[in-house]
């Protein structure tokens, strides 16, 4: 039976099994393990579910991982990322072949306060639709760690908790997901020039692919006017139930978890940044006034948008 969802401060006892630890607490804890410490065999441990950004970079060594029904296999140089809207995906280790990997966690909440650029979120799920699992070449591979290491110097050299060390997070962890980004793009061209065949499957599946991009594109171009998952399934001329379909079984969220996606990152950005009040903000975004936006917003961050402006 799945244990809830874990929060990142209930992950903090797999230090005393680690070789190097080290956290901005309650932001983000990073760590290298060694399978062997028994901290994650599936033995002693049950499977889990993380509320938060996960990610997985083996360094020597194989291990086989459980992601809801499925295993997959891990292998050296290869990294797992689970987002903050996978919370379904089930982590467990069932057996391995000496791994020794970084362990990196991030918040949800503390996801939710890094800006992305929207011009490239539509990548993040459309190159790695069939596997949260990327093999990295050698020199991704030593740039994905470097990024973790510096991850690791900034929780352990900058103890202290402020607006700079706050941003030095912010601002290392957007960078190694635009790299994360860049790595997909590249497997992802690599892939299919290496396909061939026209079977019928294929073809299906193309053309559902075709759909998730138009329908990120349309988003990406209407989302501060346009929040009804209707209104793209007409531009799509296909059925919204259809096109909710589509984009759950290939992306794994929701359309409408993508329209707000990018109204809610397009909002953190305009309150963060352009000296906008926040009723200017909600007239921008299409909202009927203040309040309706404060309410979506805070529905979906947590925060009112005053607070997530001093924060």
């Amino acid at each position: 039976m799945l244990d809830k969802n874990i929060q990142l401060d209930q992950l903090e006892a797999i230090q005393k099994f680690a070789d190097t630890f080290s956290q901005s607490k309650g932001d983000y804890l990073i760590c290298q393990l060694n399978v062997s410490s028994n901290v994650l065999k599936a033995s002693e441990s049950r499977p889990v579910s993380f509320d938060g950004l996960m990610l997985v970079l083996v360094t020597r060594g194989s291990m086989r991982i459980g992601l809801n029904t499925e295993e997959r296999l891990l292998e050296e140089k290869n990294v797992l990322v689970v987002g903050p809207n996978t919370q379904q995906h089930v982590l467990g280790v069932d057996e391995s072949e000496g791994a020794e990997f970084y362990f990196l966690s991030v918040s949800s909440n503390f996801m939710k306060s890094i800006n992305i650029d929207l011009n490239v979120l539509q990548n993040i799920h459309l190159k790695r639709v069939n596997s949260p699992i990327l093999p990295l070449r050698d020199e991704y591979y030593k740039l994905i760690r470097n990024y973790l290491e510096m991850l690791y110097l900034n929780a352990s050299i900058n103890e202290e908790q402020n607006l700079y060390t706050k941003n030095i997070s912010r601002s290392l962890i957007a960078a190694l997901m635009y790299q994360l980004m860049q790595v997909a793009d590249s497997h992802a061209s690599e892939v299919a020039d290496a396909a061939s065949g026209d079977d019928d499957v294929q073809k299906v599946g193309m053309r559902r692919f075709t759909y998730v991009k138009q329908f990120i594109e349309l988003v990406h171009k209407h989302y501060s006017k346009e929040r009804s998952v209707s209104f793209y399934a007409d531009k799509l001329c296909i059925s919204a139930k259809y096109l909710s379909f589509i984009i759950k079984e290939v992306t794994n969220r929701t359309a409408a978890e993508w329209i707000d996606e990018y109204v809610i990152l397009e909002a953190k950005n305009m309150l963060r940044f352009s000296g906008m009040s926040v009723q200017q903000v909600a007239y921008s975004l299409n909202f009927s006034n203040q309040s309706a936006f404060g309410k979506y917003f805070k529905h979906l961050t947590g925060l009112s948008p005053t607070q997530f402006q001093k924060s």
